[in-house]
């Protein structure tokens, strides 16, 4: 899998989701030069890409599976996959999860799941 996003949560967030599948990741830096990232995409010929729209709008089509986390498609089942775990976490017993995350460390726990199952479901 190849990432391409900048630095931020996301990123930390989407590559600990990768590691938890046992993919490997590609780093692609957004601040690289476009024709540098475009050669090491042809050149390690990843599977999926996880970025933005603006980032990957730079990348160009490959024969890769997109994954632009600012998607709408993307956010939406993000979304529907947090309130199924939520609704079978609280049914079973196993956890409380509350509608409003109380730590910045909740919030990183959810995005990390939703990025977990959405790659190795798309991937």
């Amino acid at each position: 899998m190849a990432l391409a996003l900048p630095r931020s949560l996301e990123m930390i967030i989407a590559l600990l989701g990768i590691l938890k599948s046992g993919a490997a990741y590609l780093p692609l830096d957004p601040e690289y030069p476009t024709e540098r990232l475009r050669y090491m995409i042809a050149d390690a010929k990843p599977v999926c890409l996880i970025s933005l729209q603006q980032i990957a709008g730079r990348l160009g089509r490959s024969h890769h599976h997109e994954i632009l986390l600012d998607d709408a498609t993307v956010i939406e089942t993000c979304g529907e996959i947090s309130d199924k775990t939520q609704q079978t976490s609280n049914a079973q017993g196993r956890c409380f999860r509350p509608t409003q995350p109380t730590s910045s460390i909740h919030q990183a726990q959810q995005e990390y799941q939703k990025v977990s199952w959405f790659s190795m479901r798309e991937c």
